[in-house]
Order: structure tokens, then sequence, then C-alpha cells
């Protein structure tokens, strides 16, 4: 129970006020008082007893002063601690199953670096890594609490995150006061076959061009070939079969 922590707790408030005791021995004694926590069973709540232990331990060893990063590192340490004992051989076989396959991170997992980094205040950084694995409800819930401009930049890249012809897409960058990526790309293939179209256009223009004096030319050589056979009759009439 709870007394009993007091119970302990006094008694290191009584061994501070002797002189000859020296922080290595306070120490040593939250360190025994950890491990029977940890052995006692029926102890009520027996993870805050032991975190109010090690929080006397880190106040000790740094003379009674402790900043945010201290404290975040603390409850990192115990909520991984707790994580191990309670899933230990749950771990160990996904380990072994996932030792061909690569390492593969759960979500619990990356929600919990996601956490880590909001207790030791890299707020950008935690945002980032959200958006970058796929937990867009933190990032979005995280980037509204920032500021509007942040909020609009994660609600963004959440929808161009969507596949290009997903109509979800094209409503959410409506709704933004955006112009859908569907309809810029439609957009850029009409300009592009209208870019083609004239192309073709400027060919037939060219080729028209040409064919006027290659017409003539072809036309009065082949009327001068018509007329070879006739000339040689009227020329020649005794060469001609009777």
């Amino acid at each position: 129970m709870l007394q009993t922590w007091f119970r302990g707790l006094l008694r290191l408030l009584g061994y501070t006020t002797r002189a000859s005791s020296s922080k290595n021995y306070l120490i040593n004694f939250c360190s025994r008082k950890i491990k029977s926590a940890e052995k006692e069973p029926g102890l009520f709540d027996r993870d805050s007893v032991i975190l109010l232990w090690r929080l006397l331990v880190v106040l000790l060893k740094q003379n009674g002063s402790i900043v945010g990063q201290d404290i975040a590192e603390l409850l990192l340490s115990e909520r991984r601690e707790s994580n191990t004992s309670n899933h230990g051989g749950h771990d160990a076989e996904e380990t072994i199953t996932n030792t061909a396959s690569g390492p593969v991170k759960s979500e619990e997992e990356l929600t919990g670096h996601f956490r880590e980094l909001l207790l030791y205040g890299s707020t950008k950084e935690a945002l980032e890594w959200a958006m970058s694995h796929g937990l867009w409800g933190h990032a979005l819930f995280l980037a509204s609490k920032v500021d509007a401009r942040t909020y609009a930049n994660v609600m963004m890249r959440f929808a161009n995150g969507l596949t290009m012809n997903d109509p979800l897409q094209t409503l959410y960058q409506l709704m933004s006061g955006r112009q859908p990526a569907a309809v810029t790309l439609l957009l850029f293939i009409i300009f592009i076959i209208i870019i083609i179209i004239i192309i073709i256009i400027i060919i037939i223009i060219n080729c028209t061009s040409l064919w006027p004096g290659q017409f003539s030319r072809t036309t009065l050589h082949s009327r001068s070939l018509a007329c070879w056979p006739v000339s040689c009759v009227s020329y020649a009439p005794d060469l001609v079969p009777g």
C-alpha cells in the first residue's frame, strides 16, 4: 500500500538529517525500495510507487535539480520496461517471425516514437514523423493546436497524398479552395493535345505550299510522255503496223 511507501519516505527523510549520510547511501536506499516494490505483487499501483522512488533517485543524483527532459526520460524508461514485461513473450515471437522479412514497425511502435518526440518537446519532428508514417489522426490533431498555417499545410499534404484520380482528393482540394490536381492534369493533357494538333496543321500547310510546283512538273512530264507516241506516228507512218 501507499502507507508503506510513505513510511519508507519518512525513513529516507530521517537519513537525510544525519550528518554522516552520503548521497550514495541514499541512492542505495531508494534502489532497495524499488526492488522490494517490484517483488511485492499485492502493492497497490506498484508502477506509480516505483516511479516515485526513481524520481527521488534522479533528484539525489542531480542535487535536487531536475528539468523537463529528465522527467520525460524517466517516464519513457518506465513505459518501456512496462511494455517489455507485459509483452515479452509476444515480442520474442514477433522478432523470430520478422527476422527473415526484415524489421517492420507496428502502429504501436510508430505511435511510441511519436510520443517520445512530444515528451522531449520536439513538436515539429513529431509532426513530420506522424505525416511520414501515416499517423494522420495524430498529425491533424497536433497541427490544429499549433497554428492555422501548420494545420492547413498538414491538410494539404494529406489531400495530396491520395491517388490522383481519387474523387476524395478532388473533393478535399475543392473544399480547401484549391484547384484540384486532377483538373490540373486534365488541363495539361488538353494543352499537349492542342500543341500536337497545331504542329500537325503547320506540317500540312508547309507540305501543301510545295504541292503546286510539284504538280505542274509532274503534269508536264506526263503530257510529254503521252504525246510521244503520237509524234512518232506522224513522222514515221511506215513504222506503224497496218
